[in-house]
């Protein structure tokens, strides 16, 4: 019995041991009787048909690799050394690519425009979810539309001498509140809007 060492018709990488019957020969196709070289980690064993020699080949596939450009994640699908455009180093989300140095490097615009939006619709999410709570213990909503409402509510109650309305708060219950108590609220969203547009 004769050993002969088969490999991948597309790649040449080494696929299995074979024995087989001197008889038949052993000039089968994409086989040789020339011995591979010990396992090496990270490589692979590609036959040079060539020189008729194994060869290592680098080794990656199944490792996850990075876009240096887009940042977006695949697995490696091929063999040899990975591609110029893919790295195995992990980015953090506000990384750009440096050839310089050949890793990950934090881009301060991208990461102050992204906490500057973020900030904006932070202020925008307390603006719209805006509540004020009264001496008298009411809690009301302070939005927008909620204000313009009270603004409406005082006017009109003043001009028909009323000293009290009938008013929906946060909770949804809806109670008779006093004209000042109104203003208050009012004034106490006011006041707080102030203070979430003005903070930094």
């Amino acid at each position: 019995m004769n050993k002969v060492y088969k490999y991948s018709i597309n790649t040449k990488e080494l696929r299995e041991e074979l024995e087989i019957n001197r008889n038949y020969g052993t000039n089968l196709p994409f086989t040789t009787s020339i011995k591979p070289l010990e396992n090496k980690n990270g490589f692979t064993q590609c036959f040079n048909e060539t020189s008729q020699k194994w060869e290592y080949v680098e080794d990656n596939r199944d490792k996850t690799v990075y876009s240096k450009t887009t940042k977006g994640s695949l697995e490696v699908d091929y063999l040899g050394t990975l591609k110029a455009e893919h790295t195995l180093l992990v980015p953090k989300q506000f990384d750009k690519w440096s050839e310089d140095t050949q890793s990950w490097i934090e881009d301060e615009i991208l990461k102050n425009e992204y906490l500057t939006i973020q900030k904006k619709a932070e202020k925008v999410e307390q603006l719209s979810t805006l509540v004020v709570i009264t001496s008298q213990g009411n809690t009301f909503d302070g939005n927008e539309t909620a204000r313009l409402n009270m603004v409406s509510a005082i006017q009109s109650a003043e001009l028909l001498g009323q000293i009290s309305s009938n008013w929906k708060l946060a909770d949804n219950t809806v109670k008779e509140i006093s004209l000042n108590e109104l203003k208050e609220a009012l004034a106490l969203s006011i006041q707080k809007v102030g203070e979430i547009v003005t903070n930094e």
